[in-house]
């Protein structure tokens, strides 16, 4: 296993480098793409994307394992830096005949955030949009009562359908662990946790449409009417 590696600028994604099952997780800054990918790997290879003048990693990080690429990609919350970030993430999709994206989001007093939607059209943007795609949300960092809502209503469902541009394939749902609160960088024990991790990624679909770099897109603008928050009830 390679310790995590981080793309310069101008890089495309090397098939000789890199594995060709890949799996990429995106998310805004805070989500806990990090923590997740080092519960998988059960070892500290990423770390908080955050720095302390608040700006965040603008090039992708990965780590290979038992010939898959495990990728963490660049946060999207700096409007000032948002196409040079897009257009990393479409690298992230170059040559990569088999790959699996994942968005992770969190919940703000129980509601979807609307950085969140927009981050995940945002995602979807940068893949072609005659690929059908198989992409699944983790929903991280959620409070039992809030857990139980969602499971026994399902109202993200409906919030899907109205405001992303393609469904995903499959959500997970993932529980806040107090053990993790306040703890940069911390390797996640609680087992349990990780094998629900492990087997949505296991369960998600590969794309396998091999992307050209003809295939890139502009970016979409954001759209207009996506909620600031989206309520679950």
């Amino acid at each position: 296993m390679s310790q995590g590696e981080e793309l310069d600028q101008d890089s495309v994604i090397d098939e000789n480098e890199i594995c060709r099952y890949i799996i990429c997780f995106y998310g805004i800054p805070g989500s806990g793409k990090s923590t997740i990918l080092n519960a998988i790997l059960q070892e500290l290879y990423f770390t908080n994307s955050i720095s302390l003048n608040g700006s965040v990693t603008s090039h992708s990080a990965y780590v290979c394992c038992d010939g898959v690429t495990f990728m963490d990609t660049p946060g999207l919350s700096d409007p000032l830096r948002k196409e040079d970030i897009i257009r990393e993430i479409q690298r992230s999709l170059i040559k990569n005949k088999h790959y699996k994206i994942v968005l992770v989001c969190t919940l703000y007093s129980g509601r979807v955030s609307g950085l969140d939607i927009n981050t995940i059209n945002t995602i979807l943007s940068a893949v072609p949009s005659d690929v059908n795609i198989n992409y699944g949300v983790i929903y991280n960092k959620l409070r039992p009562g809030l857990m139980r809502a969602i499971l026994e209503a399902d109202p993200l469902t409906s919030i899907h359908s109205i405001f992303l541009d393609r469904q995903p394939s499959s959500v997970l749902l993932l529980e806040r662990l107090d053990e993790l609160q306040g703890e940069k960088d911390k390797l996640c024990e609680n087992q349990a946790f990780v094998k629900k991790i492990k087997e949505f990624i296991n369960d998600l679909q590969y794309s396998k449409r091999k992307f050209q770099e003809k295939d890139i897109e502009a970016p979409v603008p954001e759209k207009e009417e996506s909620p600031s928050l989206c309520r679950l009830n």
